[in-house]
């Protein structure tokens, strides 16, 4: 019996502690309900926190598409208080149009469940008209119910006017270069046609669909390739301006850095004047030329007919049976002597039948005037240019007639030096000046005037151009080119005024992201992790790329300032190599440091130079293979410093060269399969060292590796105004 009795008491013990147990878990429930609450509560502030937070309207909508809740730029910026909005839907709110276009999308967004950015254009009842971009994405439980739709939308009205605004600019650029009857074309820094208008394809044959877009604008004029003059003044070689253009008429034209000549073009059988001039960024950075060409085979058949005349002149010179010479007006130098003298006379008059003749057919004004200041000749060309007859010009004082009033003061002691000396300011010289015609119009006219002797006086024969298209069309290129640097100027300052509102929205995507990966609103299934993972990732690639852009941005609009300071050259290389290097090791390889004996101190922009290391030194381990090398270089030379990252991987071909430091370049399709990137870095880095006053360049071969190398100099004033 004793025995028996242990295992009831046993079981009665045991019935006790389960008792226990159970009053303690029922005790503990609510204490856990509560702590779950608070969680939820905590939460539930956090969201609310955050919404309030964002600047961008957000909102969210049940299946049927009512909205169950917004934030409140959402509510500002639908001029409606939260109350008015949550529960009611788009057609509620909107025209029933714009209505069904919302509810089209959000049916797609569902059916599709993955989310879609679109541009919309929204006409609310009082008229105003607002352009948004929103990002519509399915919301959905931890178990794949679907929920609804969130979106977040953004105004993007300036964005789409400022677009306009330069689509305008661009149009009216082509317009004006389209519209002129003097055939004109544009090429980009790398000699890319960009413009070809209507009287380039009328002088070439070639229209503007075969040309734009290639390098080959040589081939319109010439049967094979010779550099033309817009294409040396792209790329600022002087030099061969000279070499190739300085036996045809070259000279500097009115505008900075432009030139003119002429040349014979086989292409099309014509005698052409042509005039280039570069065409410049907002930093003063030669990114093109323009070229403008003019007919002038008629008036170099009167030139070669004059000259034949001349030497017809100077053969029945030689023939002539008494002696004749010829002697220099102001040395008295003999330039031509013959043996007879008999036909002096009838000679002079033949040479003055001829001149008559040849100046009645000249395309220039070509005047003479005596000792007093009279008119004593006066071709057809003046004439049509003045509009005073012969009989009207002839005998009239030229000052009086011709010379604008604010000329008259500098004329007349001018003149009299003329008379005494044969020399003056303008004698033997090209000058653009003012004439005055006969109904009182002023136009801009090219003079060229010589001296000779006549009855043992000094005599002045002016041959005088009308200029006025000429200056025209000079004029509208200028604006041309003042309206293009405005167009890149604006859309400069417009990308590095964009900083805050296109990081916004990422940064809200990312933190939405990260947010749901930590499982603040319920655990994920594998695939949403995935998703989720790839959004964030995503969101970070794009807000670099973003980031790159702005920067280049700013460099270009001037926003983008240097924050000087002392640098050591050894320790910022040194720096950079213990950041890369978890980098290099993932790929098994090694960084090298190579500095040469010489100063260390360099005075720039630290963040800027770092992030110009940072992109080489990336490139140099992204293209480089698993256990390769990598070296970077300093050394001082004069007052430069020398710093190059050299890598033994793919190597850059020679035709690729032109193509690195473009924005959103790679060198090839299968390159861009196998190394991520947007071409962005090398740009960057360009313009920061630009900005530095220096030069980055590469050397390459295919298979043996590149050099990206890049020179800085040491010393910079203090006070100097950096961009």
């Amino acid at each position: 019996m004793k025995d028996e009795a242990r295992p009831q008491q046993h079981f009665v013990q045991e019935s006790h502690e389960f008792k226990g147990l159970l009053k303690a878990s029922e005790e503990l429930i609510p204490f856990l309900q509560k702590s779950h609450e608070s969680k939820l509560h905590r939460k539930a502030i956090f969201l609310d926190g955050l919404l309030r937070s964002i600047s961008d309207p957000i909102f969210y909508k049940d299946i049927s598409g009512n909205y169950i809740e917004c934030n409140d730029a959402f509510s500002e910026f639908m001029g409606r208080p939260r109350e008015e909005i949550i529960g009611r839907t788009d057609h509620d709110l909107f025209e029933k149009e714009v209505a069904d276009i919302f509810r089209m999308s959000e049916r797609k967004i569902m059916e599709e469940d993955r989310p879609r950015k679109n541009e919309e254009q929204v006409v609310y009842p009082d008229g105003r008209h607002i352009f948004l971009e929103t990002l519509r994405t399915p919301l959905r439980t931890p178990d794949g119910k679907l929920l609804g739709i969130m979106g977040i939308s953004r105004d993007i009205t300036n964005r789409k006017c400022a677009e306009d605004i330069l689509h305008d600019l661009k149009n009216e650029f082509f317009q004006i270069i389209n519209g002129s009857l003097l055939p004109i074309f544009v090429i980009d820094k790398d000699h890319t046609v960009v413009y070809w208008n209507k009287a380039c394809e009328k002088i070439s044959g070639i229209t503007a669909a075969e040309m734009i877009g290639t390098t080959e604008s040589w081939r319109a004029f010439y049967p094979r390739k010779v550099p033309l003059l817009a294409d040396l003044i792209a790329d600022g070689q002087i030099g061969l301006i000279e070499d190739h253009y300085g036996d045809k008429g070259l000279r500097s034209s009115s505008i900075e850095g432009g030139y003119e000549a002429r040349d014979y073009f086989p292409q099309i059988d014509k005698w052409m004047l042509f005039n280039a001039v570069p065409l410049r960024n907002k930093s003063g950075d030669v990114i093109g030329a323009i070229e403008t060409l003019q007919d002038i085979t008629d008036s170099r058949k009167m030139e070669e007919e004059l000259a034949k005349k001349h030497e017809q002149l100077l053969s029945i010179l030689e023939a002539i049976d008494e002696p004749v010479y010829v002697c220099d007006p102001g040395t008295y130098e003999l330039l031509f002597a013959n043996s007879p003298i008999k036909l002096a006379k009838k000679a002079l008059q033949e040479s003055e039948e001829r001149f008559e003749a040849i100046s009645t057919f000249a395309q220039d004004a070509i005047i003479a005037i005596d000792n007093e200041g009279t008119i004593t000749f006066w071709n057809k060309a003046a004439e049509r240019i003045f509009g005073y007859s012969r009989e009207e010009s002839l005998s009239q004082d030229v000052h009086s007639l011709l010379a604008p009033q604010d000329y008259h003061e500098k004329c007349d002691p001018a003149f009299s030096l003329f008379k005494e000396t044969g020399k003056g300011s303008v004698v033997g010289k090209t000058l653009e000046m003012r004439a005055k015609k006969k109904d009182g119009t002023e136009f801009a006219m090219e003079l060229s005037l010589s001296a000779v002797i006549l009855k043992n006086k000094w005599t002045a024969v002016a041959v005088i151009r009308d200029i006025t298209e000429r200056k025209r069309i000079e004029d509208t290129l200028l604006q041309a080119k003042i309206a293009a640097e405005n167009a890149n100027r604006t859309k400069s300052e417009f990308l590095a005024n964009m900083s805050h509102e296109l990081r916004t929205p990422l940064n809200s995507i990312i933190g939405f992201s990260d947010v749901l990966l930590e499982g603040c609103f319920g655990e994920l299934n594998t695939k949403q992790y995935r998703y989720l993972g790839n959004i964030s990732n995503s969101g970070r690639h794009l807000l670099g790329i973003i980031n790159d852009i702005l920067d280049i941005s700013k460099v270009e609009s001037g926003k983008s300032k240097l924050e000087l300071e002392e640098i050591s050259v050894h320790s910022a290389l040194e720096e950079m190599i213990s950041f890369m290097q978890p980098l290099a090791a993932e790929k098994e390889i090694v960084l090298k440091l190579e500095m040469a004996q010489g100063p260390d101190k360099l005075l720039a922009d630290k963040p800027k130079l770092k992030q110009v290391l940072y992109n080489l030194i990336g490139n140099a381990i992204k293209f480089t293979d698993i256990g390769g090398y990598v070296t970077i270089k300093a050394r001082a030379e004069g007052n430069m410093v020398s710093i190059s990252v050299t890598d033994t991987g793919i190597g850059i071909e020679a035709q690729d060269m032109e193509k690195l430091f473009r924005p959103f370049t790679q060198l090839d399709s299968s390159t861009c399969k196998r190394y991520e990137g947007t071409g962005l870095g090398l740009a960057l880095a360009k313009e920061l060292i630009e900005a530095h006053d220096g030069s980055i360049w590469v050397e390459s071969q295919p298979g043996k590796g590149s050099t990206f190398t890049f020179t800085l100099p040491l010393h910079r004033p203090l006070c100097r105004n950096d961009r």
